[in-house]
């Protein structure tokens, strides 16, 4: 390589580095695994990530055979990058989805980084000052790939690797990397003593990485020993420049000691029991070419100084050392930000990760639970107030007094709200269609219990009948979280049929109160006693003139209570917390996820201080209308007639009420089971994924475990030996099959089919998943993905009514 280093160089061919072999592979599909982990984990309909999930594996397939160019590495950091990206959303272990890719552990992408940029940099003809950047800088970015994974090796565990030889590796890379400078430096005719630096620390990278290789059993002899080898050449060569360099600054003695070490070296390097090993043939010849320029060189040398310069030679153990002059280092991969800038467009970009989808769910449960209690209290607070003017018989009275003869107008505006809205027979109507709702919601949970309860049926038919052989993991321990899920469904319908029984006895109770206000305004009239006697003095009386100030406070404020509620409401719908947990997840470990949710609820103090300031005001005005109504009462001049009149209109404004709380329940129970219609479906569609996995699983598993029943009894046949069956592949590997098409959980989306037309077993798909093993599909979680309705629940006032005068 270095056989002419005075003025010339050699060009350093192709095939002179050692290069990474790339890993075998076969075809891997990541659909059928992700998919049934989306549908169990994320509980969303996969079909909705189908074009992702085919771009996935058309990702993976475009660098299952790479070239040596630009373009196959920057397809492998595309790869990589959306792999990276996707680490965050799937989790791919035993425990979680298990994918058997063929070439390393789950996402062991990383070798092939090396391989392909190692065999890139080898495969440069150097002889262009470009040529020479590419190469050492491809060999650097093996360095850093190999440096990455031993930083990450404790996390990834990647099967045969070690921290010893992965960063041997990462040195041997490095010094060729800086080999390469060497070489670009020699062809620029550098001055000697430059030369000497960049190929001592050539030398140097070398011996790191021999000693790397001699502590571990994984490196081919060849491969050690070329390190060796080139790590004595190497140092030899610096020796050599030194020595030039002190010819040329007339220091003669320590010319010849620095070639006497130069030749000892060279010589070492070619010892026979180093070199046996070596498998490049061009290595050899080199170094016997440097070995004969060093020695010319000291032979001439010592001529020179026993006739001329007659200067001592120093020992070499004297010499002042070459200081190394290191240009290259391991490049680190892209960060975060740089891969999503390669990418442009993530794979699965609107798919939450699963532990921000968790803390998402827990912090839409707390907001829940705030706006579950600023409803409760605040409808609590108004049913008091109602309760309260009830008992003392308010308004009625006043509007007895104000309008002795006829219906006052807020009667008359009320029931003609009442027969337009149906009345009772309308309530009845709604009613109806609660219980029709009801029972569609009942039916879906039981189809999806027979679905589950089918599966698991299955499984345990086939642990029975295969006993030892059928080694996937039971239903049971994988569809805990889908049969979680459906203990809260359960739960909840259970809750609102009680919240139904609720509302008939409160529409039987009260049935003939609403039935008064649908009568038409002449019946009305007549059902209600006028008075005109003794109302005169009573309407001066500043009692009651300050009673219906404090009745108009309380109007207020029941008012500012239903805008509260509405906009607590409205604001826990519009709070999303996960682009914020998404934002400071990015941020990696530092990332507090339980200070982030305690942060976000922060904004909902305020309204819980106005909650209590409320209901602290309202008991001091219920406790001045009681104090009020009781002067009031004290000193009016009253008869019979004038207390049949209170208590007609305050009965019609009783069943008025009583009409607005069962509307608003019904409304509110409608509302619910639609919710609850359409999470059951897509809960429904969940379990039908994940059960038509497990089926998928199941057919692969049955059809190994018959080959390899048929294998055993052919091979046990007489006259017959395994040598002289058929020996081809039974299967295609890149030829994914064809034929019927499964039943679709979603009807208007077409699958792609997954098994062929024949009524034969067919193979699997090679790589698609761990055969012997089952799939995982995820663990149980503390809640299910689908968004589940709010409790439905009855009884309460209805916080639209105002007690108007």
């Amino acid at each position: 390589m270095f056989a002419d280093l005075l003025g010339k160089t050699v060009p350093l061919l192709p095939g002179r580095f050692l290069v990474v072999p790339f890993k075998q592979t076969e075809r891997v599909s990541f659909i059928q695994p992700l998919r049934a982990y989306i549908a169990s984990a994320f509980a969303e309909d996969p079909d909705q990530y189908i074009d992702d999930l085919r771009a996935l594996d058309e990702y993976r397939a475009a660098i299952a055979t790479p070239d040596l160019h630009d373009e196959s590495a920057n397809q492998h950091l595309r790869y990589y990058a959306q792999l990276n990206f996707l680490s965050g959303k799937f989790i791919m272990d035993d425990d979680h989805i298990r994918i058997a890719f063929t070439w390393a552990s789950a996402l062991g992408k990383d070798k092939e980084f090396t391989a392909l940029y190692s065999q890139i940099a080898g495969s440069v003809s150097l002889t262009s000052e470009e040529s020479y950047k590419k190469a050492a800088a491809y060999f650097q970015q093996a360095a850093g790939v190999y440096a990455m994974i031993v930083e990450n090796l404790p996390l990834w565990n990647i099967a045969g690797s070690s921290s010893i030889q992965l960063s041997a590796l990462s040195q041997l890379m490095l010094a060729q990397g800086q080999e390469v400078f060497f070489e670009k430096a020699l062809a620029g005719k550098m001055k000697d003593a430059s030369l000497a630096k960049l190929a001592l620390q050539a030398s140097l990278f070398y011996n790191a990485a021999f000693d790397g290789a001699s502590q571990t059993q994984v490196f081919d002899k060849a491969w050690s020993s070329y390190m060796q080898v080139k790590m004595l050449h190497l140092k030899a060569i610096a020796h050599y420049h030194k020595a030039m360099d002190s010819l040329g600054s007339g220091k003669y003695g320590e010319q010849i000691a620095w070639l006497q070490a130069a030749l000892a070296l060279s010589k070492k390097a070619l010892d026979a029991n180093v070199m046996k090993s070596v498998t490049l043939a061009s290595l050899p010849s080199d170094i016997k070419a440097t070995q004969t320029l060093i020695e010319k060189s000291l032979l001439q040398a010592n001529k020179d100084n026993d006739v001329i310069y007659m200067e001592i030679v120093p020992r070499a153990e004297t010499l002042t050392a070459i200081a190394p002059a290191r240009m290259v280092n391991p490049t680190p991969m892209p960060d975060t930000a740089s891969l999503l800038k390669i990418i442009e467009k993530p794979l699965f970009k609107h798919l939450v990760p699963f532990e921000i989808h968790q803390a998402a769910s827990e912090y839409a449960a707390k907001k829940d639970a705030i706006a579950k209690d600023v409803h409760d209290k605040l409808t609590e607070s108004i049913s008091i107030a109602f309760s309260t003017l009830a008992s003392l018989n308010l308004p009625g009275a006043i509007e007895a007094l104000e309008q002795p003869i006829g219906l006052p107008e807020s009667v008359i505006r009320r029931s003609d709200e009442v027969r337009a809205l149906g009345g009772e027979k309308g309530l009845e109507s709604s009613f109806k269609t609660i219980n029709t709702l009801s029972k569609r919601c009942w039916d879906i949970i039981k189809d999806t219990m027979e679905v589950l309860d089918k599966e698991a049926a299955e499984d345990q038919s086939l642990h029975i009948q295969f006993g030892a052989k059928w080694t996937r993991a039971t239903s049971g321990s994988l569809a805990d979280n889908l049969r979680d899920a459906e203990k809260r469904f359960r739960k909840k319908l259970q809750d609102a049929d009680n919240s139904n029984r609720l509302v008939q006895t409160k529409m039987e109770s009260q049935g003939h109160l609403i039935a008064n206000l649908g009568l038409t305004r002449s019946e009305l009239e007549a059902s209600v006693p006028a008075s005109t006697s003794g109302t005169t003095l009573a309407l001066k009386d500043p009692n009651l003139r300050q009673l219906k100030t404090l009745l108009e406070q309380l109007n207020a404020s029941i008012k500012q209570r239903n805008d509260l509620i509405a906009k607590t409401k409205a604001d826990v719908h519009n709070d999303d917390i996960t682009p914020k947990l998404l934002e400071g997840a990015a941020n990696g470990a530092l990332f507090d996820k339980t200070a982030a949710l305690t942060d976000q609820l922060k904004k909902y103090d305020e309204t819980n201080n106005q909650v209590k300031e409320i209901i602290s005001q309202q008991e001091q005005l219920l406790n001045s209308i009681v104090n009020c109504n009781k002067k009031f009462v004290e000193s009016r001049q009253t008869n019979e007639l004038i207390r049949d009149r209170e208590n007609a209109l305050q009965s019609l404004e009783n069943g008025y009420k009583a009409f607005k709380e069962i509307s608003a329940n019904l409304d509110e129970g409608v509302r619910f089971y639609n919710d609850m219609e359409a999470s059951l479906g897509k809960y429904l569609s969940s379990c039908r994924d994940f059960t038509l996995a497990r089926d998928i699983e199941k057919k692969d598993m049955i059809s190994q475990i018959q080959l390899g029943v048929a294998s055993m009894h052919f091979a046990d046949g007489p006259g017959q030996s395994l040598s002289s069956q058929n020996t081809s592949n039974p299967y295609t590997p890149n030829a994914p099959p064809t034929g019927s098409t499964l039943p679709s959980a979603y009807p208007s989306l077409q699958r792609p089919a997954l098994f062929p037309a024949s009524t034969q077993s067919a193979m699997p798909i090679p790589g698609t998943w761990n055969s012997t093993q089952p799939l995982q599909y995820g663990q149980a979680q503390p809640g299910y993905g689908v968004a589940q309705p709010s409790n439905y629940t009855y009884g309460q006032a209805n916080p639209s009514f105002q007690p108007g005068m």
